[in-house]
């Protein structure tokens, strides 16, 4: 080289396509002052419907999917309490259930004999599903009995199984019976047949 060269370090270049726009890099730097707490909710929410449907008594998100939890237990520090709201929500949610299975099982009463003595069955029809229960009740006239009539069941059911032929004899005594095949079964008071005292349950 000449006297008058200087030697001169190599420029980094970057290749055309690597690194980042500036622009890139600040969005990608920039803090979601939201992203926490969005993903704090979805999990709460996600997590808290397993108590509902498993019926436990589950006081931590962390450690739901793994074991149920008693009252007395103690979260640890890395346990996300549920909100204090959720104990009542999952409280009215089991009532409603239970209000909706009690109202399921037993689906109507039936009077032995009206308000006013006549020697009916009040009412004298009635509609339930499938599965439903029926509640007979002494109210007036008696002694009474329930039989229902072998030849106006559904096909399949015997009439005896479901029928009472004791005498109920002492006020409010009551005959619970309940009915799984859909159909239309008819049925009487036996002492008072002659007197017309009959009704029909529908079943769907």
């Amino acid at each position: 080289m000449g006297g008058n060269a200087r030697w001169c370090a190599p420029r980094s270049r970057r290749k055309k396509g690597g690194g980042e726009k500036k622009g890139e890099r600040s969005r990608r730097e920039r803090p979601d002052p939201l992203g926490e707490e969005r993903e704090r909710l979805l999990s709460l929410s996600l997590f808290s419907l397993y108590p509902l449907a498993l019926g436990t008594d589950t006081t931590c998100v962390a450690c739901l999917c793994t074991r149920a939890h008693t009252r007395s237990h103690t979260p640890s520090p890395s346990h996300t309490p549920l909100p204090p709201s959720f104990s009542a929500a999952r409280g009215a949610a089991a009532a409603i259930a239970t209000l909706g299975l009690a109202l399921s099982a037993h689906a109507a009463d039936v009077k032995l004999g009206s308000d006013n003595g006549s020697l009916v069955f009040e009412p004298s029809a009635v509609t339930i599903k499938a599965g439903d229960s029926v509640t007979f009740k002494n109210n007036a006239g008696f002694p009474h009995n329930i039989i229902f009539d072998e030849d106006a069941v559904p096909e399949g059911v015997k009439a005896d199984a479901i029928s009472h032929e004791d005498y109920l004899n002492a006020p409010g005594e009551s005959y619970t019976v309940k009915l799984t095949t859909p159909g239309e079964y008819t049925f009487y008071c036996e002492p008072h047949q002659g007197a017309g005292m009959q009704g029909k349950i529908t079943v769907q």
